[in-house]
């Protein structure tokens, strides 16, 4: 996510070709390219909501993934389980 200088950074550059923007301890003109589209008309608080947001739902995958594993695991337990509790006398 863009400190508060890099979004003041995109804001301001509208060309590419500033050969300052490749410069500095953070990276390249691709990351500015990056960061322009996924962050180009966002103040800084709605840039951290967003990261905010993506770390929730990153989350809420894994605990759904987490969910769905069990259950496909406890799937083949439960029916033959079932199949001997109703077995035909």
């Amino acid at each position: 996510m863009p400190s508060k200088g890099e979004a003041k950074l995109l804001a301001s550059s509208d060309s590419y070709s500033d050969p300052s923007i490749g410069t500095g301890p953070r990276g390249s003109a691709l990351v500015l390219l990056r960061w322009k589209a996924k962050y180009g008309g966002m103040d800084v608080p709605e840039a951290k909501r967003l990261k905010q947001v993506e770390e929730e739902n990153a989350k809420l995958k894994k605990l759904l993934a987490e969910h769905m594993l069990d259950a496909a695991a406890l799937l083949p337990l439960s029916s033959a389980k079932a199949s001997r509790i109703c077995r035909p006398l």
